[in-house]
């Protein structure tokens, strides 16, 4: 029995252990700036994170809710804003 069936595709750049199945979209390779970026993005966040949970368990921080596992579309977005964007 079907419930709901999707209409948007799957697309797998890497397979679970990190391996490239096929062509690399071509920012990645024109641009390996902006990846290195993204990445140290997603890492400051989820230091950040860390760090916010450890203060709020121990009563230094008021309610906090985790971004654990959310890092790269807060990080996409920003990439994705230009200058003029509100």
């Amino acid at each position: 029995m079907t419930i709901y069936q999707t209409p948007f595709k799957r697309h797998q750049i890497l397979d679970d252990q990190g391996h490239v199945l096929g062509a690399l979209p071509g920012w990645v390779t024109e641009q390996p700036e902006r990846l290195c970026a993204a990445y140290r993005h997603m890492v400051l966040i989820r230091q950040f994170d860390q760090k916010a949970i450890a203060l709020q368990r121990t009563g230094k921080l008021g309610t906090y809710p985790s971004v654990l596992g959310q890092e790269a579309i807060g990080v996409a977005v920003g990439q994705a804003m230009q200058s003029d964007d509100v």
